[in-house]
């Protein structure tokens, strides 16, 4: 418009003028995150599914976590922040959807796939930085 043929209004209002292009402006350049190192199919190992757990975890250790969780009384949801994050799983899921019962360790142990572990430090890197940039 001709409005914009004053230098104040280009520089006051550079998106409305065109004289800026706003998605390009303070642009930087990120770190690219690989948390697979490999491609592959992912095949189900039980009727309900198939988990990937992260390079920092062995199957044994979740299993053992599980039961020792289940020993402690946090399968019957009284109580602690381990129980409130289960009842959150169990209301979360969908009506019909096939998921693991985390609350049963034999179903947890048949549907970890020890083959297809992710690299959880590029997770946690990305996951800080993407909370530093408000994403």
């Amino acid at each position: 418009p001709e409005v914009c043929l004053s230098p104040p209004a280009v520089a006051n209002c550079p998106v409305s003028c065109r004289s800026k292009q706003l998605c390009l402006t303070d642009w930087k350049k990120t770190d690219a995150h690989f948390i697979w190192d490999r491609i592959r199919r992912i095949e189900p190992l039980a009727r309900n599914g198939t988990l990937c757990l992260s390079d920092d975890m062995t199957k044994q250790d979740a299993v053992a976590a599980c039961h020792a969780w289940s020993k402690g009384g946090a399968a019957t949801g009284k109580g602690s922040a381990a129980e409130a994050w289960f009842d959150h799983w169990v209301e979360s899921r969908d009506i019909g959807t096939r998921q693991v019962d985390l609350s049963v360790c034999e179903q947890l142990e048949a549907a970890i796939d020890e083959e297809c572990a992710f690299n959880s430090t590029a997770v946690k890197t990305f996951s800080q930085q993407s909370v530093a940039n408000n994403g």
